[in-house]
């Protein structure tokens, strides 16, 4: 199933849906950064450790619908990550 049908299929549950992800996501300081460098070029610089990983693995990295993916999986914001677990082990 192509990526796109993927999350176009995705029910919202609560706080989780790929626009509150876009959202928590651009009030996040390192992944609204990383979504900037997705769009516009990464720096050939790495200036802060907290970008190394992604830098490291930037061709891994790519947008859809505003979220961030690292290969198929969708990155979650820290925000939501505890809402995710918990709607996850519910529908498990």
């Amino acid at each position: 199933m192509p990526l796109e049908a993927f999350m176009l299929e995705v029910e919202p549950h609560g706080h989780v849906s790929p626009k509150n992800n876009a959202s928590a996501m651009a009030r996040d300081l390192i992944l609204s950064k990383v979504r900037t460098w997705l769009m516009s070029g990464w720096p050939h610089k790495c200036f802060s450790a907290e970008f190394a990983p992604f830098i490291s693995k930037r061709d891994a990295f790519s947008l859809q619908q505003d979220n961030i993916l690292f290969g198929s999986r969708l990155v979650i914001p820290l925000q939501l990550r505890h809402e995710m677990l918990r709607m996850l082990h519910r529908y498990h």
